[in-house]
């Protein structure tokens, strides 16, 4: 029988690859998995299995603590898969692009630990508006590591400027609802 963390961590994984696939889907179809997209899914999955656990404002700076490595392994471990397959402009476009979708990942958790540090009691805005937004944020850039990591050399070459194109619409999107949590 698994442990609760081990059940958690499997349910993330499987949210990650749906996304992944909802991701590879959209990018086929010229659309994009927006911020509101992502967290429909995961209210889906919760209805379904139920959540984790409850956001504690400790669990919660520990795992705004572990995102910027988790998206930086996470582009990293997309860039290995092609990086003997691509050619050097080819690669320097896809190492660029998702080293810079993951550093911006990385931002915005650091921002948001900068401002969960700096309360002496993790409110509302925190737990019912900014991890959310954050968590839907960096799922879809997990996910699109992933769809990288899976998706073909060939495949890949053909689509790393419309991936350019959909990662600047995520990062844009990204700043926009970050910024109204932070307003709002």
């Amino acid at each position: 029988m698994n442990s609760p963390l081990e059940d958690c961590k499997s349910r993330v994984e499987e949210f990650v690859e749906k996304l992944a696939r909802l991701a590879r889907r959209d990018l086929a179809l010229g659309e994009r998995l927006t911020l509101q997209r992502v967290l429909a899914v995961a209210e889906e999955e919760i209805a379904r299995h139920g959540a984790c656990s409850a956001p504690k404002p400790g669990v919660l700076r520990s795992q705004l603590n572990m995102l910027p490595r988790l998206a930086v392994d996470a582009a990293m471990e997309a860039l290995s898969v092609h990086m003997e397959a691509l050619d050097k402009e080819e690669y320097a476009a896809l190492s660029t692009l998702l080293t810079a979708y993951a550093a911006h990942v990385a931002r915005l958790a650091l921002a948001a630990l900068d401002i969960v540090e700096g309360l002496d009691d993790v409110g509302d805005i925190v737990l019912g508006r900014l991890e959310p937004m954050l968590f839907a944020a960096a799922a879809r850039m997990l996910a699109v590591a992933r769809m990288v990591r899976n998706m073909s050399t060939e495949r890949l070459r053909i689509l790393i400027p419309r991936l350019q194109v959909l990662i600047d619409t995520y990062i844009g999107e990204d700043n926009a609802a970050f910024t109204e949590v932070l307003e709002g």
